[in-house]
């Protein structure tokens, strides 16, 4: 037993939380399991409710994915609390430490790992895009695709995207993740890195899901610490990753325009960048 203000740790103690986290895991999956049959029910109604069964069934479909984080992010506490108490009992401070950080990182239940607020100041001119495919970025519209560095987070990506069917939405490039889709954006690294999930808010309310599949490079003479800068001192939050055919096709136009046809009113602005964490 240690003196002073720090405390007595047993190895039971250990054990009991252990118990604790599978209690927690039967819990969470009860609740997983009540989850599908509402959307199962859901998904039987949205022939007659439409938009509104449409809408419930993807809020379940994320409510799920942060039921299966949770599950398997307890699952990890409990490999990584065996490897404390070994550690702890053979006085090894060293890779206490060492697990004690790695275990800080982990979000439990689809938790929101940061938040970043685009500052009033920033001026906003809606979006912009860069040309994606399958042999990777298409530069100016060129017909010859750039390439990525096999080792790099923008491949990993790039992979996760072909290997799950190499789809778009809208003439965006998207990743679906459990049912629901994530538009690839480039993005400035103070709102995530590569590889990340986010969710982009809107300043009128509406949210954009995404994935980081490009960093703005702070190289770059556009660069921004919020984005990608014009010529005139606005500042595009997102760069959407667009099939090249529908974008020579559309003008050359940027997304949320007639063009496009999509729903995101760019005039409102992004309000703020939540990062869910690594899909990679």
């Amino acid at each position: 037993m240690n003196e002073g203000n720090s405390i007595t740790v047993k190895y039971e103690d250990f054990d009991t939380a252990k118990s604790t986290m599978s209690t927690l895991k039967d819990q969470l999956s009860t609740k997983q399991d009540t989850i599908s049959t509402c959307k199962n029910n859901l998904q039987s109604e949205s022939i007659f409710m439409g938009p509104v069964a449409e809408n419930c069934v993807e809020a379940a479909n994320s409510l799920g994915t942060s039921l299966n984080t949770a599950i398997e992010n307890l699952t990890t506490l409990q490999t990584t609390t065996d490897l404390i108490r070994d550690a702890y009992k053979n006085s090894d401070t060293a890779t206490v430490n060492k697990i004690l950080g790695i275990a800080s990182t982990i979000s439990l239940s689809g938790e929101i790992v940061s938040t970043v607020t685009i500052p009033d100041s920033v001026t906003q001119r809606g979006y912009t895009v860069t040309c994606y495919g399958v042999g990777g970025w298409y530069l100016s519209a060129k017909s010859t695709p750039t390439k990525i560095s096999a080792s790099s987070r923008q491949k990993k990506v790039h992979n996760v995207w072909l290997e799950n069917g190499a789809k778009y939405k809208n003439g965006i490039a998207t990743i679906n993740i459990d049912g629901v889709d994530h538009y690839l954006v480039a993005t400035a690294s103070k709102l995530g890195k590569v590889g990340d999930k986010i969710n982009v808010k809107l300043k009128n309310g509406q949210t954009i899901p995404c994935v980081v599949a490009d960093a703005k490079s702070s190289g770059d003479k556009n660069y921004d610490t919020y984005g990608h800068k014009s010529a005139s001192g606005k500042v595009n939050v997102l760069e959407f990753e667009v099939d090249r055919e529908v974008f020579i096709a559309k003008g050359r136009s940027n997304p949320t325009t007639e063009k496009w046809g999509l729903e995101w009113d760019s005039s409102s602005g992004v309000a703020s960048v939540d990062n869910y964490g690594s899909i990679i």
